[in-house]
């Protein structure tokens, strides 16, 4: 008996998801870690901070997207990816966000309908 084609890359999508959560987070405890620990200059936490959720945001939005719109999977995948390396500027969501990142973006690419 043949089990039935997946519609959607879940594995990749619930990867990528996670990921950005983590980037997220990463992003605002580093900076009010950096704030409160180093009286570190208040714009560079407010940079620190906006890189943080605007790297685990484009991450969880192309999750989002790959999940409503699966036949593009390529380019959500890229992006995934992409934005997941990135996030190492801000210590990569424990770094565990930018591995889980990162496979779910090899994932997305190479999924199959």
């Amino acid at each position: 008996m043949q089990h039935p084609r997946k519609t959607r890359p879940e594995g990749a999508i619930i990867l990528s998801m996670i990921a950005g959560v983590f980037i997220m987070i990463n992003g605002l405890i580093v900076a009010i870690l950096g704030a409160v620990m180093t009286f570190m200059f208040i714009p560079a936490g407010i940079i620190v901070l906006i890189a943080g959720l605007i790297l685990g945001l484009v991450v969880l939005i192309a999750a989002i997207k790959l999940s409503q719109r699966p036949e593009d999977n390529i380019t959500w995948g890229v992006i995934i990816l992409i934005f997941s390396l990135l996030s190492i500027v801000i210590g990569g969501g424990f770094i565990i966000g930018m591995i889980l990142g990162f496979i779910g973006g090899l994932l997305a690419i190479v999924w199959n309908a």
